[in-house]
């Protein structure tokens, strides 16, 4: 079933065997890992997900809060300047009345102004207790306030820059005259609002960090409160522009973007809710990924879980050679066992399962070489039995040898002479009985003639023992054994043969 599985999965039978076990050891401990992997990336990313969320609302409240402060400050200095039109002072051709009421306001509402001034039927400035002249208005500040000027109620101008460089915003009151039918003797009361106080007095945030927070007047920056950054003009105009656009027309909501250093930054935005003002409050702050803290933090928990994987694959490899060591040692052993060395030995590494592992491949080399000892015993006493077999076997031979020659010479000996003297005397009884058959009568020859032939068969019977025993004889001891040698007595043997025509 194991290989059947194995071809089915295009694993042949050999694949297994192309990994040691170090290497099978780190493969399941990555393994083990990959999920725990999984996990940690997937907190991971919901955390993020989950801070990128609790980032946009913290901004948008931000923004909302700051737009809140905006519109009360410029709200508050609204209600200042229709005080100050509605005044009697205003109302009256005298510029020093005006002029002291101007004063007066100005003291009341401290460093939150940049100045005071009423602007006459000309378009100068009539009276202005600070900073401007009475006269033309600045150029830069003519062409801001120009459009506010047609109004009949309360307007904001455009940023301005002074002469002497700083930037401002101007708030414009028209003054309504008393007598419908008369003229007032001046066209309207306006604050100038600098931007840098503006700032001070309404973005108290983000002294530290990388939050940006910024006013917007139209398409300008009017003022900034940042950290460890600065916002620019070309971000309003280009990558917020949109965005400010929808909070100029009423709208509240976030943005993602990329600055210039292409980190990710996130960008809530809220409306500055008062008649009359077309500005904008954004709040920007880098991703939770690409915030300092957060990237410094997201960097070094990679960093953990790089070590951690590290980690774990250096213990792999230590408990894997902690693991494999003995059961190379048990190899080794298996190998010298099937070399035929039972004497190799095994050290106690490790413990448990590999413990009685090594245990049972001792146990079985020590029965192994006994057994083979017992062998070795058993082959050595069988030789020797065997070799005394074959002496036993030889001296069987020997003697059977001698008893044969013995035999041979006792009947070639005894048996045969006696045999050759009976043969003998037969013929000399037959050549006596043919000499007597000469001179006796017919019947005397015939009693001879029957004794010859009587003798005559005795004397072939005796032939034919003789020749028996001759081969007796020759069967129990070859003489040419003994004379030319076995391999001559057998050539010589088949000679004979041969020439019986067999």
């Amino acid at each position: 079933m194991g290989n059947r599985s194995g071809r089915g999965l295009g694993l042949g039978p050999r694949w297994g065997r192309r990994w040691p076990l170090r290497a099978r050891f780190v493969l399941v401990a990555l393994a083990c890992l990959l999920p725990l992997l999984g996990v940690v990336l997937f907190v991971l990313y919901q955390s993020l997900n989950y801070g990128r969320g609790q980032l946009l609302e913290t901004q948008v409240t931000t923004a909302q809060a700051v737009a809140q402060a905006v519109a009360s400050t410029v709200g508050g200095h609204q209600a200042m300047l229709q005080d100050l039109a509605d005044q009697p002072a205003i109302h009256r051709p005298d510029l020093k009345k005006a002029g002291e009421a101007l004063m007066t306001t100005e003291a009341a509402r401290g460093a939150d102004l940049y100045d005071l001034f009423l602007l006459g039927e000309d378009g100068g400035v009539a009276a202005a207790p600070g900073a401007l002249e009475p006269g033309p208005l600045p150029p830069g500040l003519r062409a801001a306030i120009a459009p506010a000027l047609g109004r009949a109620d309360f307007a904001v101008s455009d940023p301005a820059a002074m002469p002497n460089g700083d930037r401002v915003v101007a708030l414009v009151q028209p003054v309504a005259a008393e007598d419908p039918e008369a003229s007032p003797p001046f066209v309207a009361v306006g604050a100038l609002l600098a931007a840098d106080r503006l700032r001070d007095a309404v973005l108290p945030f983000a002294r530290r960090g990388e939050t940006v927070i910024g006013v917007v007047a139209g398409q300008e920056i009017l003022a900034t409160r940042a950290g460890n950054d600065e916002l620019s003009d070309e971000d309003v105009r280009g990558r917020l522009r949109e965005p400010i656009a929808a909070a100029v027309a009423g709208q509240s909501g976030a943005v993602a973007y990329q600055d210039d250093t292409g980190v990710e930054r996130l960008a809530a935005y809220a409306p500055v809710d008062e008649p009359g003002v077309n500005w904008a409050v954004f709040v920007s702050r880098p991703s939770p990924t690409g915030a300092g803290p957060n990237r410094a933090l997201l960097e070094r928990g990679l960093a953990a879980v790089a070590l951690a994987v590290v980690a774990t694959i250096f213990l792999a490899i230590v408990l894997s050679e902690w693991i494999a060591r003995p059961l190379r040692h048990l190899t080794a052993q298996a190998v010298a066992i099937t070399r035929g060395d039972f004497g190799h030995r095994v050290p106690a590494v490790g413990g448990g399962e590999v413990a009685a592992l090594g245990v049972a491949f001792r146990e079985m080399a020590d029965q192994l070489a006994d057994q083979v000892r017992d062998l070795e015993a058993a082959r050595e006493a069988g030789a020797a039995q065997a070799e005394q077999l074959r002496d036993l076997l030889r001296r069987t031979v020997r003697l059977q040898e001698d008893e044969r020659r013995r035999m041979a010479g006792e009947i070639h000996d005894a048996v045969n002479p006696l045999l050759t003297g009976a043969l003998y005397q037969a013929r000399a009884l037959r050549l006596a009985g043919a000499g007597q058959l000469g001179s006796a009568g017919a019947d005397a020859g015939e009693a001879a003639a029957a004794r010859a032939a009587d003798l005559d068969a005795v004397a072939d019977l005796l032939t034919r023992a003789m020749e028996e025993l001759h081969g007796v004889i020759f069967a129990l001891r070859p003489p040419d054994l003994d004379d030319i040698g076995v391999v001559a007595a057998i050539e010589r043997y088949v000679a004979q043969i041969g020439r019986a025509g067999l």
